[in-house]
């Protein structure tokens, strides 16, 4: 997950739709549980966290990796991009060591340690189905393998995420090919239909079906420069194949950056269908927030997300810590910050020379935000942090916000409540 500065629009636009939505709950009747819930245990949400940059790479999070193009100008900083410029050979022998590395077993287990209950793992397509003209290395799907039995052992459930697809869905780096959004066009959704195929088939089989609980279909689509059409039938058909091979198996779609008013009547009130909404606060204006108003800013999503999710199911699928951009190429590769003025357009509201610093940060502040989060979030059937670990990126890391004392434990000893009792 990263954005560049013309995307922070999109994102904000989105926001803006879900912050003023208004729904009278007392005339719509009651959406289903999601299935997990029926499956599993009716009072069960989801509590999770991602494994971002690890089965595909994003230079923020694994920045040792990329490092070695920092005397390129232009470089895209992706793994398309990592892949060409390495050739297939070295950078399979990068890309097996930093798989073999980053995650382990461990990881699973002390995710379950921290009473999270789901890990969502992003993987593109490419590990899937790769042409012999484009340079991506195969290989991770091994790995998603592996990580869904550490999961088994963890007792952690898991979300399949489809983060990247043929074309790119986005233009992010996280579509595995920056500036690129062609996915719709050419021969990229038969591309798309034959991965997604290969996942639900695999993943709902006997072997990874009683781990794997939720696909979702694809990450973060920019449906108004797709088409909404285009992502609706696409959801429509992935739908219909995953409810073809499993009956407990969720599926899972992005709001697309429209607001979850423009999905009401798409499946209402299914059992089957998860809604994925991502909330950040720093791709923008928000950046200029201060502590407490970034914390009011995420209580004031509470009454939102109760309201909308009388529509459907929704589990918040991605959100951090972080309350500036300062994360050294969040927003692309080589690129500064909208926070510090580093970033074309955007004017300076401080220094971010300590931001990978954890004493640089206000332990109460950042747990306050945190907290607030929590609150709005468990309005709907769960949430999931982006992400579980970084190099250097402490607001963004779980497991170094629990080390800090940022991240509660157990995760429901909510020393300040900042919402009040919503």
């Amino acid at each position: 997950m990263t954005y560049s500065a013309s995307s922070s629009m999109l994102l904000l636009g989105a926001t803006a739709i879900l912050s003023t939505l208004l729904v009278n709950a007392a005339s719509i009747s009651p959406r289903r549980v999601p299935l997990w819930r029926r499956e599993n245990d009716p009072n069960w949400k989801a509590r999770g966290v991602s494994t971002g940059g690890w089965l595909l790479l994003e230079s923020w999070i694994k920045p040792s990796l990329f490092e070695q193009f920092t005397n390129m100008p232009g470089f895209p900083g992706d793994e398309w991009s990592f892949c060409q410029q390495l050739g297939k050979v070295d950078a399979a022998n990068q890309l097996r060591k930093h798989w073999d590395s980053f995650y382990t077993a461990d990881d699973f287990h002390q995710m379950a340690s921290y009473g999270l209950n789901l890990a969502r793992i992003s993987i593109g397509y490419w590990a899937f189905e790769v042409r012999d003209d484009e340079p991506f290395v195969q290989g991770a799907e091994e790995y998603l393998d592996r990580a869904i039995g550490w999961a088994r052992d963890a007792g952690l459930s898991v979300w399949v995420d489809l983060h990247a697809v043929a074309g790119g869905q986005n233009g992010f780096d996280n579509c595995g090919r920056r500036g690129s959004l062609l996915w719709g066009t050419g021969d990229t959704l038969a591309r798309t239909y034959v991965v997604i195929n290969k996942i639900i088939e695999k993943y709902t089989a006997p072997g990874f079906s009683d781990v794997v609980i939720a696909i979702e279909f694809v990450n973060e689509p920019v449906a108004n420069r797709i088409g909404i059409e285009i992502v609706k039938d696409y959801y429509e058909n992935a739908s219909s194949t995953l409810r073809s091979k499993s009956s407990t198996t969720s599926g899972v779609i992005h709001d697309g950056f429209m607001g979850v008013r423009s999905w009401d009547d798409f499946h209402p009130r299914s059992d089957k269908l998860i809604l994925d909404v991502h909330i950040y606060q720093v791709f923008g204006d928000q950046v200029y927030l201060t502590p407490e108003q970034h914390v009011a800013a995420a209580c004031a999503f509470a009454p939102t997300l109760k309201e909308a999710s009388q529509f459907h199911n929704i589990v918040v699928g991605e959100f951090s810590n972080a309350m500036t951009d300062c994360t050294r190429w969040l927003n692309n590769f080589l690129l500064g910050a909208r926070y510090d003025g580093t970033l074309s357009g955007f004017s300076s509201a401080g220094s971010c020379a300590r931001n990978s610093d954890p004493a640089s940060y206000d332990a109460v502040q950042m747990r306050r935000f945190f907290e607030a989060q929590i609150q709005a979030y468990e309005k709907t059937d769960g949430w999931i942090f982006w992400t579980w670990k970084t190099e250097a990126s402490p607001e963004w890391d779980f497991s170094e916000g629990v080390r800090l004392g940022w991240i509660p434990q157990p995760l429901n000893d909510l020393k300040y409540k900042p919402c009040g009792d919503i």
